[in-house]
């Protein structure tokens, strides 16, 4: 369930009754509303960048993006709105909070309120009295009531197995092997579950295309759906095998093999023959090589493919992946609200992979510096630390660049829990012979090696 709160700024006092009728157009309109005073936009989305490390305004749907809650950004020139999701209770306070800097009351059209600036709403107060009224629905509904749930629920999952035994049979065979061969791997540690494990292995195997890559019928293929399909995949694949969790016996026990099939399909992504006359639907127009690089989005895969390149040393693979970032690249957030300064980052590791010193990467250090982005900033710190020789500073950046990352709101329990920066740093430092530093089991357990 979403909940939307908006900001602006009325120039006078407004009557209760035309507080809705007078919001609602200034939102559907891009020109100044009399009733409202100007936004300093940039001032405001400044702000939220420096409140919240994975807020990016630059990209299609901008976010702010938190461990359990997360909100949608949009604004005009007299107004920002924000539609919150998940337990967003202390979200919207931080929001409010910051909003009432720009002397800019809330405005709720739930309950078409206007909340005065000395009087703003507060969501997070209630917990306990929310969990005093779950606490009694539970009393309501009884130990009766909730069995029959149980039951129901029992009865759903029977029958859906029923319905799909050619999925579900080698699933649970692979979900026993699982426990019963790879007991106390990393899989556990983190907190995975096996029967999880067991599904998206069996669901690799199984895949031949993509639903994304696959010809609908008409004749059209989208070659760009297939290779990120497969580079998935192999992602996939190499994570559950990081984290011990593929039997002996399974084809994929040796996950450094998709890791080299990965690798092979990000250089085939980046310099295929795919891209000279590339569309994404059957009635688009053709791209040409070019504006497949500035509309295109590029930075899951590149992030993917360089870290399983690294990973298996394909010393070729890496040359012509580092070849592809450049600074007229689409600033890209990827599946996990990266910024731009965490674009900008792996465009300058690039350069200076690809032994590039000169006055284009001072500018793009500069800009990843003056962006203020935590993350973005210990990434780079790394990097010059590597360049450096400096172990010591290597080491006490790669901890920071983790540290961050566990705070930031990503999955730290499931087969995404692989720190990708991370993992690139950790390679691209030892491939360098620098000396790798000692790390505590739950850090190792996050840099995939």
């Amino acid at each position: 369930m979403s909940y939307e709160l908006v900001f602006a700024r009325p120039k006078r006092k407004l009557a209760k009754r035309l507080v809705a009728d007078s919001y609602a157009p200034m939102q559907k309109s891009d020109v100044a509303d009399s009733r409202f005073d100007l936004i300093p936009i940039e001032k405001v989305l400044n702000a939220l960048k420096d409140a919240f490390e994975n807020f990016e305004p630059s990209v299609r749907f901008p976010a702010i993006a938190e461990e359990n809650a997360s909100a949608d950004v949009e604004w005009g020139c007299c107004w920002f709105s924000f539609t919150f999701r998940g337990a967003s209770d202390e979200l919207r306070d931080r929001v409010v909070k910051l909003m009432k800097k720009f002397k800019c009351p809330v405005y709720d059209p739930q309950t078409s309120t206007l909340h005065g600036l000395s009087r703003p709403p507060v969501f997070s107060g209630g917990t306990k009295k929310k969990w005093d009224l779950t606490a009694k629905l539970a009393r309501l509904i009884g130990e009766s009531g909730m069995k029959e749930m149980e039951e129901e629920e029992a009865k759903r999952q029977a029958a859906d197995r029923a319905r799909h035994l050619d999925w579900h049979l080698p699933v649970e065979k692979l979900d026993a092997e699982i426990i019963r061969d790879c007991s106390g791997g990393r899989w556990q540690r983190l907190g995975l579950k096996s029967h999880d494990c067991a599904a998206m292995l069996h669901n690799v195997a199984s895949r031949k295309t993509s639903d994304t890559g696959a010809d609908d019928g008409t004749g059209f293929t989208n070659p760009l759906g297939e290779l990120r399909s497969a580079i998935d995949d192999c992602y996939l694949t190499v994570a559950i095998g990081f984290f011990q969790a593929v039997p002996p016996s399974h084809r994929h026990h040796d996950y450094r093999i998709p890791a080299r099939m990965g690798a092979a399909k990000l250089v085939e992504l980046c310099h295929g023959d795919w891209r000279d006359g590339y569309r994404e639907w059957p009635d688009s127009e053709p791209m040409t090589r070019a504006q497949s690089r500035t509309r295109l989005g590029w930075i899951d895969d590149y992030r993917r493919g360089l870290l399983m390149a690294l990973l298996v040393d394909e010393s070729k693979a890496i040359r012509r992946i580092v070849e592809w970032p450049d600074t007229d690249l689409m600033v890209d957030d990827g599946s996990w609200d990266l910024t731009a300064a965490d674009n900008d980052v792996q465009i300058a590791l690039a350069f200076a992979l690809r032994g590039e010193r000169g006055t284009r990467l001072k500018r793009l250090v500069e800009k990843i510096r003056s962006s203020k982005r935590k993350r973005a900033m210990t990434f780079w710190a790394a990097v010059e630390a590597i360049v450096a020789g400096d172990a010591k500073g290597f080491a006490r950046h790669l901890r920071e660049a983790t540290a961050l990352y566990q705070k930031s709101g990503f999955s730290t329990n499931g087969v995404e829990a692989v720190h990708i920066e991370g993992s690139i740093l950790w390679h691209v430092a030892r491939r360098a012979k620098l000396t790798l530093p000692e790390l505590p089991q739950r850090t190792q357990d996050l840099i995939l090696r």
